[in-house]
């Protein structure tokens, strides 16, 4: 009986110990190169059209140029401090204003 409690004692603390090891296989840091994981284009295949993305120096989304080779638009993305404040269509009365409240 002695040697079952053991055992029993030896596979418990092998799982708690598996279970609570640090998992050092970590994902790369986005902030490290902001432009290495920056979307650049999408193909829409069943509309026959792409999507091209452009960056702001400090890598927010400056504009996304939508065409389908007979037509197009863009949508445009305007910050204050890193904040999105304003997301508009070119060409359009499409127009939306973001405001955020202060902190104090």
């Amino acid at each position: 009986m002695k040697i079952v409690n053991t055992a029993i004692f030896a596979l418990s603390l092998t799982l708690v110990t598996i279970g609570c090891s640090k998992d050092n296989d970590k994902a790369p840091d986005p902030g490290a190169d902001p432009q290495q994981y920056q979307l650049k284009s999408i193909n829409y295949v069943t509309f026959n059209g792409t999507a091209n993305y452009s960056y702001n120096t400090d890598s927010t989304l400056k504009e996304i140029v939508y065409s389908n080779g007979t037509s197009g638009y863009t949508v445009a993305f305007e910050y204050d401090n890193r904040n999105v404040t304003r997301i508009f269509v070119n060409s359009s009365l499409y127009e939306h204003h973001y405001n955020y409240e202060t902190e104090d």
